[in-house]
């Protein structure tokens, strides 16, 4: 698996997190978590896609075979380049066929708790706000 940490770094000791807000309207998607910074200190950290052609929510203990790369380590986004939902997972005849022909980007919401896998043309915007 071939990955990219994207967004602020936050922080190397052990923490829950979560996304708590999942919105969908026509100015594009919006996924908001409860996190930590770098410090430590906690701030939600809001991800923002314009446009997405799929995403999926599922529990973290879901995406085992993940984990098991070291790079999955103190940020809560990440680009996947290859080995992930679009081009590395085993899928059934006729899934993903269309997203699979298209020019997307992979990218993985990850949390201690739900991870949301998403395919977009372009890259999020990300901001984080101290709570």
């Amino acid at each position: 698996m071939k990955i990219e940490p994207f967004g602020p770094k936050n922080s190397e000791q052990y923490h829950e997190s979560d996304i708590y807000k999942i919105e969908c309207n026509n100015n594009g998607y919006v996924f908001t978590l409860d996190t930590v910074n770098e410090a430590g200190q906690r701030q939600d950290l809001v991800i923002e896609f314009e446009e997405l052609n799929g995403f999926r929510y599922l529990d973290e203990g879901d995406l085992l075979y993940y984990w098991d790369n070291e790079n999955f380590r103190f940020y809560n986004l990440f680009k996947i380049h290859e080995g992930g939902w679009l081009n590395g997972e085993a899928t059934e005849k006729g899934i993903l066929t269309i997203s699979k022909q298209l020019d997307l980007e992979e990218w993985l919401i990850v949390t201690t708790n739900g991870c949301v896998s998403a395919l977009s043309h372009e890259p999020p915007k990300v901001r984080a706000i101290s709570t």
